[in-house]
């Protein structure tokens, strides 16, 4: 398959990837993790009713509201927020108390088009940065103003998934698709090693797939897409790996992609119900998995450990939830207790000690006192004000 069909069938394919991929928020483990742990609580900063209007315009200063999609969650050393919405492109700045905050950047600025700009990141030589998701990867930078300085071109792959800055460089996880004689394509995963000006250092593969030909008779399926891994990383570069949805494994990686450790877990994953399954054909078109993913989230943490939401979701009997804790070394350690979240259903990242929640975009108007948007502090459960 040439380049000229293999574009159009690529873009497709990307769609699909990106919605179904999600990685892109707890059965009991066996043995020492499911034991009691340290306990956290949440402390709240600021926060946004669902229907307030803001101080400030998320985003479009005409409609002057929430964007339904955020992805990318990023904070600076002076605990400004940054979020990179999906739908409109832009990059949102928020200051500490919530209470001021302006766009950094756009589509289109400076003398190049750059689409699908992703999120935000610390790229060496940037004030900051964002990703573009496009099949012409980049790393676009802007001052400390959010004015664009330039763009720095990403070698070796079709499209970079994720993206992290580093001092020395980046690490990615980027994608690489190859047609066959046979027509259909192979697509395949790779972590990556950049230096500052986007030249490939180091890749490793790392998942795989292959597609047949369109019009073949094979039905495609929704686990036939889902092969963009879950991958979170740590402020000294550590990568961590989950390839599968549906088996709880994770594979840590130093910053030049050797690996250190595997620690696995017996967790059988979930049945969806009838209207998940309905609500995923709906929304893809394809048949979906009857399971559900085992983990949600994958949390780098200070000295080297890392928390994973498992799921279903576990809570204490005062509504505490539980998670995983993995030490430096791939040793189970005693889980994790998180209390203060809200109840209705949401989603939420952390970065450093701070932790945002949104809620879900499905949540019914009596989803009780659980704000829209809320930035939190994450403080050992016995500290006080």
């Amino acid at each position: 398959m040439n380049e000229r069909v293999l574009r159009p069938v690529a873009s497709s394919l990307l769609l699909l990837l990106l919605i179904l991929s999600g990685p892109g928020l707890l059965l009991g483990a066996e043995g020492e993790g499911a034991q009691a742990g340290p306990g956290f609580k949440l402390e709240e900063i600021w926060r946004i009713e669902r229907g307030d209007d803001p101080p400030y315009s998320l985003f479009d200063p005409e409609l002057n509201s929430i964007p339904p999609t955020l992805m990318g969650v990023m904070l600076d050393d002076e605990d400004n927020l940054y979020l990179s919405d999906a739908i409109t492109e832009k990059l949102l700045k928020i200051r500490p108390d919530g209470s001021e905050a302006f766009a950094v950047g756009s589509v289109g600025e400076g003398p190049e088009d750059h689409l699908g700009q992703g999120e935000p990141l610390w790229w060496p030589g940037c004030g900051i940065a964002r990703s573009d998701c496009s099949q012409q990867p980049k790393v676009i930078c802007y001052d400390e103003e959010g004015h664009f300085q330039r763009a720095i071109p990403l070698e070796g792959f079709d499209l970079y998934l994720r993206l992290w800055g580093l001092p020395a460089g980046g690490l990615g996880v980027a994608l690489k698709m190859y047609g066959s004689p046979a027509g259909g394509m192979k697509v395949r995963i790779y972590l990556t090693r950049l230096d500052p000006d986007g030249a490939l250092l180091d890749s490793l593969l790392i998942k795989q797939a292959s597609y047949p030909p369109m019009g073949t008779s094979r039905e495609l399926t929704e686990a036939d897409f889902e092969i963009n891994p879950r991958v979170a990383i740590a402020e000294d570069g550590r990568l961590y790996v989950q390839r599968d949805m549906y088996r709880w494994v994770i594979e840590c990686f130093d910053s030049h992609l050797r690996p250190l450790w595997v620690c696995s877990r017996d967790v059988t994953p979930r049945t969806r119900t009838e209207a998940e399954l309905a609500a995923i054909v709906t929304t893809t078109g394809l048949p979906p998995s009857p399971r559900e993913h085992v983990i949600r989230r994958i949390v780098p943490r200070a000295a080297g450990e890392v928390w994973i939401e498992t799921l279903p979701t576990e809570r204490t009997p005062e509504g505490a939830v539980l998670l995983d804790r993995i030490g430096r070394e791939g040793e189970s350690l005693p889980r994790v207790t998180l209390a203060g979240l809200p109840e209705a259903e949401g989603d939420y990242e952390i970065s450093g000690d701070r932790l945002l929640w949104k809620l879900d975009d499905d949540a019914p108007p009596d989803a009780g006192k659980s704000p829209y948007l809320a930035v939190y502090r994450i403080v050992p459960a016995g500290a006080s004000r």
